[in-house]
């Protein structure tokens, strides 16, 4: 069973986890930005600034980045359902393209060691969008290979890729935020209600029973100082920094967990002066698990704390952690209750299908999986936890055998707390 009470030592992601997003808003400003970007700096065809495909959306999409492809991947690599551009490809296109089998040789080894293909030559070659930051990636992606096509039928390779990571880098460049720069900080910063929502009453409570309960509680997140503070105010309210023990801002997920990067000051992080002597309360920039650690065990006053960490990046936050540093870890995926009710639209793809599992194929996706063998709970939100006591018991994953492909969502619902259904 897995409960909050038994672990010594509790972290948080911030972004889409701590603090949420009102996603519908958040998703259409970032193709908003990356298109225009496209269409005024790189020159591509004025088509792609149009409104949304709500049903083409789906969190954890991959893109074959050379062939133009966007790719919905089993497991295993196997490739589930695909398209070129916006245009659906059927089996036998895909075959003709992938082999028999339907596996892309760099697709099976991007499953097997995310991190393999998280930097370097290989990032160059495929992409998976994992959060609702680049959610709308697939979309403008696929679009802009239309309009290319339009022009060219017979290209066999594109190149449009680090056109579209220069609009991200334009957008969430972190000296862009006290800068006013990129679009995407100055709309946040000058009107937050309309992207950040307010976190309950109930969570809110729910962290001080934490912190009540003497647990040694720390945030990691991507964000920078600046912009980290400003979305957890926003979510949280002035005094946020009360509810950790430990902030660490700009933390380079997933390197974090498997590198060995300095700590640095959180109010000087520009200037990188690495600090070697770690205090709790602290609040800090970039850093390492190992050190993070180091400091967990001399604020407990144990050798060997128990850690659990929570979060909705899948590879950032439970992916890497869970396989690389024997951290417990709980996956926060809104797909979840949007699947298991069959309300929300923009979390439910008819075009692609499940986040979890391919009935027609009767196989999990690669982030089913992760989520079985890499979680040890799977909920929506925090919001969940923060209608029971903190110290509930839930149901957790149980390992999961490499053959046990053949069930479907509601297979999957087995694995999920009973009360959640």
């Amino acid at each position: 069973m897995f409960n909050f009470n038994d672990y010594d030592c509790i972290g948080f992601d911030l972004d889409n986890t701590v603090c949420e997003y009102k996603e519908p808003e958040l998703i259409q400003l970032v193709y908003d930005i990356l298109s225009n970007y496209l269409v005024t700096v790189k020159n591509y065809d004025p088509e792609i600034i149009r409104p949304l495909d709500v049903d083409f959306l789906r969190k954890g999409l991959t893109l074959d980045l050379e062939k133009g492809n966007i790719l919905d991947l089993g497991d295993d690599g196997t490739i589930l359902t695909a398209c070129h551009g916006t245009k659906p490809l059927t089996d036998t296109e895909i075959v003709s393209i992938y082999g028999e089998n339907k596996q892309w040789n760099l697709a099976s080894h991007h499953c097997k060691n995310f991190l393999a293909t998280w930097n370097g030559e290989l990032s160059e070659k495929i992409r998976s969008s994992i959060d609702y930051f680049d959610v709308a990636v697939p979309l403008l992606f696929g679009r802009v290979i239309d309009s290319l096509d339009k022009k060219e039928n017979s290209r066999e390779s594109y190149n449009v890729w680090p056109d579209i990571l220069s609009g991200l880098f334009y957008m969430f460049l972190k000296e862009h935020f006290p800068e006013d720069k990129g679009e995407y900080y100055p709309a946040l910063k000058y009107n937050p209600d309309k992207y950040i929502r307010k976190c309950s009453s109930k969570l809110i409570e729910w962290l001080k029973q934490m912190k009540n309960a003497g647990k040694v509680t720390f945030l990691i997140t991507g964000s920078n100082s600046q912009y980290g503070a400003f979305v957890a105010e926003s979510a949280l309210g002035q005094d946020w920094e009360k509810y950790f023990d430990i902030i660490i801002y700009f933390a380079r997920k997933p390197g974090f967990f498997v590198q060995k990067r300095p700590f640095c000051a959180s109010d000087s992080e520009d200037n990188e002066i690495p600090i070697s002597d770690l205090k709790c309360p602290g609040s800090y920039s970039q850093g390492n698990w190992s050190d993070l650690f180091d400091l967990l065990a001399k604020t407990t006053g144990k050798n060997d704390p128990k850690c659990v960490y929570v979060g909705d990046n899948l590879i950032q936050d439970v992916y890497t952690p869970s396989l690389f540093k024997d951290c417990d870890t709980v996956a926060v995926v809104k797909e979840l209750a949007a699947e298991c009710d069959n309300k929300d639209e923009l979390f439910v793809s008819k075009r692609w299908g499940s986040f979890f599992y391919s009935k027609q194929d009767e196989k999990f996706t690669i982030w089913g999986t992760v989520i079985r063998k890499h979680a040890k709970i799977c909920v929506p939100d925090l919001t969940w936890f923060s209608n029971k006591p903190f110290d509930t018991q839930y149901p957790e994953f149980q390992p999961c055998d490499e053959k046990d492909n053949l069930r479907n969502l509601q297979g999957f619902q087995e694995f999920i707390p009973e009360c959640f259904l």
